[in-house]
């Protein structure tokens, strides 16, 4: 599977960095989603685990014989720097490291298998994040409206998220050829973890989508693979 040999508990053995993340590679490669990952999945998790190891670096301690009470240390740190959602993805991810040590023999017990997240407190006020009617339209229309690349890029990446509830991640990993045409209707095929849909586009956002596309195609852009993301081109940054 990697560079690492299973090594007994009592006889461990450093292992640098690189060869923490090869071998943490491999087992989102083959465990997480089943084994069909998502490729911003699979970076993420990378990210988190690299700067644990860093942070265990910083701190001397060597990541395979870290106990309970150090990775809780590792959990105050989080939290001087971090929003409850995002220390819980990391101690998600912390704890998944651990899962791939444990299967592979590197380990007796996951540390990290109690370490919980700080308990959230909820504002009522803040779950009041969407838009209202007038609010929508009137984002709408405080938009540019000119024919130029970006104006009608923007227009009709919030124009899909406002009125088809797209999310982010999904308008991020669209891409051209995700667009679907069954006669004159015009849809976008959207990812989500596990899920695959079609959003079908309104008569009005189906010929926004299309003067988008003619607009990169008049300033000599090849149509790259992504649909709202692309290369520094001649119209500066994507």
């Amino acid at each position: 599977m990697s560079n690492l040999s299973p090594t007994p508990p009592t006889k461990l053995i450093l292992v640098e960095e690189q060869q923490f993340l090869a071998f943490f590679n491999q087992f989102l490669l083959t465990d997480v989603g089943d084994g069909a990952a998502a490729n911003d999945t699979i970076r993420t998790y990378r990210s988190h685990i690299k700067q644990f190891l860093r942070w265990c670096q910083s701190q001397q301690i060597h990541p395979i014989e870290a106990s309970f009470a150090q990775l809780k240390q590792y959990r105050h740190w989080l939290v001087e720097q971090y929003q409850q959602a995002t220390i819980s993805l990391k101690l998600s991810v912390l704890r998944r490291f651990y899962d791939a040590l444990l299967e592979n023999g590197y380990i007796l017990s996951n540390p990290a298998i109690r370490l919980k997240p700080p308990r959230e407190v909820k504002d009522p006020a803040a779950s009041i994040n969407y838009l209202q009617s007038a609010e929508m339209y009137q984002l709408l229309d405080a938009m540019p409206v000119d024919d130029t690349v970006h104006s009608l890029r923007d227009r009709l990446l919030i124009s899909v998220m406002v009125l088809e509830g797209c999310r982010t991640v999904e308008m991020h990993r669209v891409n051209v050829g995700d667009i679907v045409k069954d006669g004159e209707n015009v849809g976008l095929r959207v990812w989500a973890k596990r899920s695959i849909r079609v959003v079908p586009l309104t008569p009005d956002l189906a010929q926004l989508l299309g003067r988008y596309l003619t607009a990169r195609r008049k300033q000599g852009d090849p149509i790259p693979r992504s649909l709202f993301l692309w290369l520094i081109g001649p119209w500066g940054n994507g």
